[in-house]
């Protein structure tokens, strides 16, 4: 089993690029999806880059800013990375929510790497 040693790098430098990518037009996200990229956002299920993208785009909300709390890395098989990211999002004039999301990390043949998955969730709590 082929375990990436630069996990943590790797993960540091995507929660980076992600975020602030994310922040600034989602729209340009796309290179970081491929067409066996699964989703599930707040329990929806999208496949692929073009339904994934269709779902962060159409997010009702203007202005989006995340502040990252903790981030978590580990190396998985065939040089994968496991990225699992809790913070803060603020959405326009709301409040700041807390959120969590999950992603691993796939190589691909030409030295970057693409999401296979991703989870998120917004950390409300009803009791």
């Amino acid at each position: 089993m082929e375990l990436n040693p630069h996990f943590n790098e790797i993960g540091q430098n995507f929660v980076k690029f992600y975020y602030e990518t994310f922040d600034r037009n989602r729209a340009e996200l796309m290179p970081l999806y491929s067409e066996h990229s699964l989703m599930t956002f707040e329990g929806q299920q999208f496949q692929g880059v073009t339904k994934i993208l269709e779902k962060l785009v159409s997010l009702p909300v203007r202005v989006v800013q995340h502040v990252i709390t903790t981030l978590d890395c580990q190396p998985s098989i065939a040089n994968s990375v496991v990225v699992h990211v809790i913070g803060q999002q603020k959405a326009d004039d709301d409040p700041p929510l807390a959120f969590s999301q999950t992603f691993v990390l796939v190589p691909t043949p030409e030295g970057s790497y693409f999401i296979l998955n991703d989870v998120y969730r917004i950390g409300l709590h009803n009791g």
